[in-house]
């Protein structure tokens, strides 16, 4: 069984009685006892062995209590010892005096044993606590330092992973692009060659597939440089009308096909702070799944409301709508930081998603079974920016 360790108390002071006196009490209550005559000696004392409390008496000849508590507190390998001054001086000036020196209490001569070794109790105890605070600070911060490089070491190998896949990605979509440049000249040919009407019926759903894998390329691409902070806007004040233009332009073909009528509610000074080529794609992306879920001849109310803090554009088709799990699947796939896809609307609206995120922007959808589908863009209004 481990001992347990007694305080040490050094009892300084010039009466050889007070230090009997001092000595025997604090003796028979269990304490070591060191003595020292004068501030001197005692400062020898505890560069020897360090005590767990001092009691100083405050008048000595030569160096007095406040002359050595004044060295002892500012010297960083003691300033931490408990100090009780002993004094026979009743005038508070002499006590206020101790305690801006450090001191952590005072005893009056002639002493009272019940009161001194309350005191010295309570000082020991209080100085044990502060020292298994510090280790418990100590031990805190080695976890903590452990903690840290574990979480940096985890940090590093994500990074490291994530460049992986983003290089990866981008090779795909690299590898992609080249043979699906060599194959679009030949059947832009063979488009205008082909006379049997099975074979020019088959080279149509060759193109149409290597148009969707090329969208599906640039798609990914663009994708990946946006989660990874590596697509490099290009922000200007632009017009929300001529976004939505570009953006029905670069759908023409489907929207001639299903005959659908689009409807703007847009006021040409309506404008947004962006990267054109991106908000052009992210609306894109929305009237093509907007277009694809109308009636043939149908109807796309497009509309934009601009407030003191936000700039809100709405796209309506009138189409099949969702149910209710389908929106809710779709609202999950719009939180940020969730990839889900919901089957049939593929990349699309995550690209938008994150499009209109590059922009400090939100999508939101609302939709009924048989009543069609709003699409909702909130942009926060920054024109501002470029005042």
């Amino acid at each position: 069984m481990k001992a347990i360790k007694k305080s040490l108390i050094l009892i300084v002071d010039d009466t050889p009685q007070n230090i009997q006196v001092l000595g025997n009490i604090l003796y028979e209550k269990g304490y070591n006892i060191s003595i020292s005559s004068s501030g001197a000696q005692a400062l020898q004392s505890i560069n020897k062995q360090a005590p767990d409390l001092i009691l100083l008496d405050i008048q000595m000849p030569e160096m007095d209590g406040y002359q050595v508590c004044e060295v002892l507190k500012s010297n960083p390998l003691t300033k931490d010892i408990p100090v009780i001054f002993l004094t026979a001086a009743t005038e508070s000036e002499n006590i206020v005096q101790g305690f801006e020196l450090g001191a952590v209490d005072y005893i009056a001569k002639p002493f009272n044993v019940a009161e001194l070794l309350m005191r010295v109790a309570t000082h020991i105890e209080l100085k044990l606590k502060r020292e298994q605070l510090q280790q418990i600070n100590i031990w805190l911060e080695d976890k903590i330092k452990e903690r840290t490089f574990e979480l940096e070491k985890a940090n590093a190998e994500l990074l490291k992973l994530d460049k992986v896949k983003t290089d990866f990605l981008s090779m795909i979509s690299h590898e992609i692009r080249i043979p699906l440049n060599r194959i679009k000249e030949p059947i832009e040919l063979l488009k205008y060659k082909v006379e049997n009407k099975s074979l020019a019926e088959l080279v149509e759903i060759i193109d149409e597939s290597v148009v969707r894998l090329e969208k599906f390329s640039s798609q990914a691409m663009e994708i990946t440089q946006l989660r990874t902070n590596r697509y490099v806007k290009n922000n200007t004040e632009v017009s929300i009308a001529g976004i939505i233009e570009y953006a029905l332009l670069s759908i023409q073909k489907q929207l001639t096909e299903k005959m659908v009528n689009i409807v703007l509610n847009i006021q040409k000074d309506q404008k947004i702070t962006g990267d054109s080529d991106l908000l052009v794609k992210c609306f894109a992306n929305i009237l093509r799944n907007a277009c694809k879920y109308s009636q043939n001849e149908g109807k796309i109310v497009i509309g934009a409301t601009e407030l003191a803090e936000e700039l809100i554009v709405e796209i309506k088709d009138f189409g099949l709508g969702m149910d209710n799990e389908t929106v809710n699947n779709l609202s999950e796939m719009l939180t940020p930081g969730e990839i889900q896809f919901e089957q049939n609307i593929g990349l699309g609206l995550f690209h938008s998603k994150l499009l209109a995120e590059a922009h400090d922007g939100s999508i939101q959808i609302k939709s009924a079974l048989g009543k069609g589908t709003t699409v909702t863009v909130t942009f926060p209004n920054n024109k501002s920016k470029l005042d």
